[in-house]
């Protein structure tokens, strides 16, 4: 509900590191940010999408006013904390580089993407029944389809500075060392 007051007003107020600071940015703008593109369907199913897989957290700020969380790292187990995007904790945790933007490719297949690029990050073998249970992929075999299109774009190996050998969104011009 609180999600949905947000998304009505056509921007969202996302609070970084400590919470102290809010920018207030466009509803288009903030969702593409946020990977959350849509092609025809209303922001707002996206926007919820992400919600509930816990990458981003609605929180009461001043006078009531819902504020937007993006989440670097939803707790592992219950009682566990937040780690939230901008916060020194932050720093620590294993970031995953896609090659494309959310645009680039159909939904199905950068979710798909991402799944098994955050999979690999952790050390763990992207596991297809796994993302078939995801809000979106309606069955196993949706899942193996998607996980076949991008397989190749998942083994690619990103530059020297992304940990673990990550895709890269980064310009060569960013990058010191060619690889």
């Amino acid at each position: 509900m609180r999600l949905d007051m947000v998304l009505d007003t056509g921007s969202l107020p996302i609070s970084y590191g400590d919470g102290e600071r809010v920018s207030l940015l466009p509803l288009e703008q903030a969702a593409t940010l946020m990977g959350a593109t849509s092609t025809g369907e209303d922001l707002r199913t996206p926007m919820h999408r992400l919600h509930s897989v816990g990458a981003l957290l609605v929180e009461e700020a001043d006078h009531d006013i819902p504020v937007i969380r993006l989440v670097s790292q939803p707790p592992g187990r219950p009682g566990e904390p937040w780690i939230l995007h901008g916060s020194p904790e932050a720093e620590s945790v294993p970031q995953t580089c896609i090659p494309a933007s959310p645009g680039d490719l159909e939904p199905g297949e950068f979710a798909a993407l991402a799944y098994i690029r955050t999979c690999m990050a952790q050390g763990r073998e992207p596991e297809a029944h796994k993302f078939a249970q995801h809000d979106g992929v309606e069955s196993l075999e949706q899942a193996r389809a998607l996980f076949a299109a991008v397989a190749e774009l998942a083994q690619e190996k990103g530059c020297s500075a992304c940990p673990a050998a990550h895709l890269c969104t980064r310009a060569p011009e960013d990058d010191e060392v060619t690889v």
